[in-house]
């Protein structure tokens, strides 16, 4: 934290910047809904989904995110439900931010899709019963092999 909190001053953004710490799940969905759009700048490889995301499209917001070789970019799609842009670009990543943030009809269509996106793909309901596909088709193999 300190360390962000010097680089905004050094960048002259301090006074346009919050840092909130950590916050817990119903304070998330808060900002959430509160906000215009996601940013998710990710950078690493390590971010392998981001489920935050889905939290977002969830909630009809676009998404920014990154063509990482991850499932990353596949989940808000470009020019779908989100704008996708090279990781480690500060340029295009701001780019991306204020075409959602000038363009209010591009913003609610991609956040729609998302909404839709969300609900037809990844609800709940469809996860188990893809995981109870996948356990099935396990035992029979198993079975099978006996």
């Amino acid at each position: 934290r300190a360390d962000l909190v010097a680089l905004a001053k050094q960048l002259g953004v301090f006074d346009r910047v919050t840092f909130i710490g950590t916050l817990g799940p119903h304070e998330v969905k808060q900002y959430i809904h509160a906000a215009r759009a996601l940013a998710f700048p990710s950078v690493s490889e390590a971010e392998a989904f981001g489920l935050v995301q889905l939290e977002a499209m969830s909630a009809g917001k676009p998404v920014v995110n990154t063509a990482l070789p991850t499932a990353v970019p596949t989940i808000a799609r470009d020019g779908e439900e989100g704008l996708t842009v090279p990781p480690g670009d500060p340029i295009a990543f701001a780019g991306a931010l204020s075409r959602l943030l000038d363009q209010p009809d591009l913003a609610a269509r991609l956040g729609d899709a998302g909404k839709r996106r969300v609900h037809s793909e990844y609800s709940q309901s469809l996860f188990l019963s893809r995981m109870q596909d996948i356990y099935k088709q396990a035992l029979q193999r198993r079975t099978q092999e006996r």
